[in-house]
């Protein structure tokens, strides 16, 4: 009987600890995504300033992507980040 407590017991604590972990993660993902938001909302309000595309801008800043933007992008671009 004694094992089988303590097994409850043992077994309890790594599920707290599991918990604790899970939360943990949870409350990086919840971060995350709100800093993913915020990225995408200053991504577009950057694309509008400079009269362009938000896909436009993600393939400007892609560095896997082979995009060749014209001078006229680059400049209005840099224009609204000054701005």
């Amino acid at each position: 009987m004694k094992n089988y407590i303590d097994y409850l017991k043992d077994r309890r604590k790594e599920i707290e600890e599991n918990m604790k972990a899970f939360m943990g993660q949870m409350n990086n993902l919840k971060i995350t995504i709100q800093t993913n938001a915020k990225e995408q909302t200053e991504a577009l309000a950057i694309a509008k300033k400079a009269g362009i595309a938000r896909r436009t801008l993600y393939d400007m800043l892609d560095p896997n992507k082979k995009f060749n933007p014209e001078l006229s992008t680059v400049s209005a671009v840099i224009r609204a980040l000054a701005a």
